[in-house]
Order: C-alpha cells, then structure tokens, then sequence
C-alpha cells in the first residue's frame, strides 16, 4: 500500500519581505509540485483509482488546481 502526503505550499509570500523572499517562494512551490508530480506518476493506474485520480488529474493535483466539491 503506499501512502501519500500532501501539504500545500504558500501560494504567495508577503510583499513586505522584498523580492528574495518572493522569488524563494515561488522556488519551493515549484520544488514541491516537482516533488508531487514524480510521486504521483510513480503510481500505478489502480493505486490512482484507489485515491479518486487518474493519470490525466495528476498536473492538477501537484499545482494545486484541482478542486473537489
């Protein structure tokens, strides 16, 4: 069985910490959408099913623009 984690990233870092912090932001984000997506691909298409995704649902999912109602 294999577990998955899933924590969102700040979508945005607060102007008043400049520009370094912002663009640091936006790095980590992109890192943990990397992340997400390597491990979601390294599923099986049952084990998708099993978490009420498919393959086609996974860039949603790591860029966090999936909804569910």
């Amino acid at each position: 069985m294999t577990t998955l984690t899933h924590t969102l990233a700040p979508s945005s870092v607060s102007g008043s910490k400049g520009f370094g912090a912002g663009l640091f932001g936006k790095l980590a984000a992109y890192r943990h959408a990397a992340k997400t997506l390597k491990a979601l691909d390294a599923l099986s298409d049952r084990e998708l099913a099993d978490i009420g995704l498919n393959r086609s649902d996974i860039t949603d999912v790591a860029y966090g623009r999936m909804t569910r109602a």
